[in-house]
């Protein structure tokens, strides 16, 4: 974003930007062959593969050089949106901080020096940044190692994106990694041949497993003390079938169908009511053995 362009999982920078190219070591591009060539400068046409025409950049840097000039974050913000791409072919962006330790190392650009956009400035950059670049670069599932030989120590770019997730090693001793030309990554190395290793590891991953692994300790604790506990308690279990309702004469039976059960216990019992009620009435308009005590006066008078 700090030269214009958003950033992205395909992020294709537009052809205008022609040292952008140069600077993130691509040295191959394919274009389909229904597709019109790019007017690109410092690329010539390779070879044709599977329907894709090939084109070489003849101002390829192989991945990891050291730069011999620096400017600072404000003199980069102060120049031109549209020609920071080729300002960063001439000198590494440095923090006042980054300055104060690796200034040593190389010289401030002067304002002369500030880039023009031509080809033949294009190539003559691109050839001095190749010749502090290094020999092999490899990468892996965990980062990647780079091989260099420096005359002098040096502050050696990477054009990786920047993370906090990075560590890196010279020659297997671990160095800081620096966060320069505003997001890409570099290292200080000494002069003679080097072996540079990069690794990523995501930032909480490590915290983020023991958090997990004391967690699924801790509900492993809890299981046993509740499988013992019930072992010991065995009449506090908890029933897995709260929906069933327990009789002693049938056992378990469904919810439904002692809900029939219930209803038709209350429907005989209100059958039988009525007929209590009735035998009660007739039994008592009668004397012992069937005698009628109304026809028992009547006689009398």
């Amino acid at each position: 974003r700090a030269m214009g362009i958003d950033r992205g999982v395909g992020s294709r920078a537009d052809i205008s930007r022609i040292s952008l190219r140069s600077l993130f070591s691509v040295q191959y591009v394919f274009v389909h062959e229904v597709q019109s060539a790019p007017a690109m400068s410092g690329f010539s046409y390779y070879d044709t593969q599977n329907e894709f025409d090939i084109y070489v950049n003849n101002n390829f840097i192989p991945m990891g050089f050291a730069y011999r000039y620096y400017v600072t974050e404000q003199d980069f913000e102060d120049y031109p949106e549209s020609m920071r791409d080729r300002l960063l072919l001439k000198a590494v962006v440095l923090s006042p901080e980054q300055v104060e330790r690796y200034g040593g190392l190389m010289k401030e650009l002067p304002k002369s020096q500030y880039p023009i956009i031509t080809d033949e400035e294009l190539a003559r950059d691109s050839a001095l940044l190749r010749e502090t670049s290094g020999s092999s670069f490899a990468y892996d599932n965990g980062g990647f190692t780079s091989q260099i030989t420096l005359e002098q120590e040096s502050l050696v770019f990477y054009s990786v994106p920047y993370d906090e997730g990075w560590t890196a090693a010279v020659n297997g001793e671990p160095v800081e990694v620096e966060q320069v030309s505003v997001g890409f990554m570099a290292v200080k190395v000494p002069a003679g041949e080097n072996t540079i290793r990069f690794e990523y590891r995501t930032p909480g991953l490590k915290a983020g497993a023991m958090v997990t692994i004391f967690a699924g300790l801790l509900l492993a604790g809890y299981c046993l003390f509740v499988w013992r506990w019930r072992k010991k308690h065995p009449d506090c279990r908890l029933r897995p079938h709260r929906h069933r309702l327990f009789v002693e004469e049938e056992g378990e039976v469904l919810a439904s169908e002692a809900y029939l059960y219930h209803v038709a216990e209350k429907a005989r019992a209100g059958l039988k009511r009525p007929l209590l009620e009735h035998t009660g009435q007739e039994g008592a308009g009668k004397g012992p053995e069937g005698h009628n005590p109304d026809q028992s006066a009547g006689g009398a008078e």
